[in-house]
């Protein structure tokens, strides 16, 4: 396992200076980033310029003096944590599952609106209008459709007030995606909040999903809008383990906390396969499109899969949203930078200030409209 390496001082990333490095406000964020990233090697410059930024997000929130509840976790959490650190995590991942444990496992069916979509579209007589009446028979749906177009995510330029044209703008196949991604976000009800806090949950996969569609353009990666997605449902087969398998997933959180290791690990020794696994498993059998499946499989270990470049940049978002502090998903531990995958997208560390500045700037009000 890498070393870890504290930085002495804080590195400057365009962002205005705290008004004092010592303030309690920036201990406060100096303690929680560090133990976010316990088993994270600072060595690397990208890590070393994610711990200042996510440093640097928690004080702008601590002394902001809003109630921030994932802070409030994530304190808790590291401060019930013994100072040392068990080697649990140095092991090569796979995602090989225990094919026995998964024939077990009930699947979710997909949410009715999407299988009325897809049908839809693979019927060549069905027009834009019909598409955008299926989605407007689902009030909600159609709310949080139009929330999010009407986000700086898109910056169409003028405001989009009615799903006909949120279908012209989008296109067919991606409105189609969203409405499903949508759906998903009130399709697992039933978790209990003692698992998971399921806006906080949403608000990692939110947040993952605007880092992904943002790094996608940074790095000139195409398919911008299935990366955005990719990153919104990268953890889905965790809420389908809580959901089937909630004393398991007691157990594997329990492990994660209690072995300091991470939680992907503790659902592979305590189920047989982990979320990723699953959640390839569910989208495979609603449909979805290869790539996203790939995203999902691989968003831990890129570096394994055929297509490295396209599945580093959800890899990339989820260790970005971690490091930010934006939501919770379960996992209070940086998960591990395939090396690999950063050099596959040719960015720079002071790329990921840009990209993190303009996620902060839009995530806010997503959060308060959508999760």
């Amino acid at each position: 396992m890498a070393q870890q390496h504290e930085p002495k001082e804080p590195i400057q990333t365009g962002k205005e200076a705290a008004p004092a490095w010592n303030s309690p406000a920036a201990k406060a964020a100096h303690e929680i980033t560090s133990g976010v990233f316990r088993f994270a090697d600072l060595s690397h410059p990208a890590v070393a310029m994610l711990f200042t930024l996510g440093q640097s997000s928690r004080r702008a929130r601590l002394e902001s003096r809003r109630r921030s509840p994932v802070l409030e976790k994530e304190r808790r959490f590291f401060a019930q944590l013994p100072a040392d650190r068990p080697d649990e995590n140095d092991r090569q991942p796979g995602v090989e599952p225990d094919l026995m444990a998964l024939a077990d496992l009930e699947l979710p069916s997909p949410p009715h609106v999407y299988l009325a979509l897809q049908t839809a579209l693979a019927d060549r007589h069905k027009t834009t209008g019909d598409i955008a009446d299926i989605v407007s028979a689902d009030p909600s749906l159609a709310t949080r459709v139009l929330k999010l177009v009407n986000s700086p995510l898109y910056a169409s330029g003028r405001k989009v007030d009615s799903i006909l044209r949120a279908v012209s703008l989008v296109g067919t196949e991606q409105i189609t995606l969203l409405a499903a991604a949508m759906s998903v976000m009130t399709h697992f009800r039933d978790i209990p909040q003692e698992l998971l806090d399921m806006s906080a949950f949403w608000q990692h996969s939110l947040s993952t999903g605007v880092l992904a569609r943002l790094l996608a353009e940074r790095a000139g990666v195409r398919d911008k809008e299935y990366h955005f997605l990719g990153g919104l449902l990268h953890d889905i087969g965790r809420l389908v383990l809580f959901q089937a398998m909630p004393e398991l997933s007691r157990k594997a959180l329990l492990k994660a906390k209690s072995k300091q290791m991470y939680l992907y690990y503790a659902e592979q020794d305590e189920i047989g396969y982990d979320h990723s696994t699953i959640g390839s498993v569910l989208f495979r059998k609603w449909e979805l499109p290869p790539a996203l499946r790939l995203t999902v499989l691989y968003h831990h270990i890129p570096e394994i899969s055929e297509q490295v470049r396209e599945n580093a940049i959800v890899h990339l978002a989820d260790i970005m949203s971690h490091a930010l502090g934006l939501g919770l998903s379960g996992e209070f531990f940086l998960p591990p930078l395939s090396e690999q995958a950063w050099d596959s997208l040719g960015l720079k560390p002071s790329d990921l200030v840009a990209v993190a500045d303009a996620a902060e700037a839009s995530l806010p009000s997503l959060f308060d409209s959508l999760c």
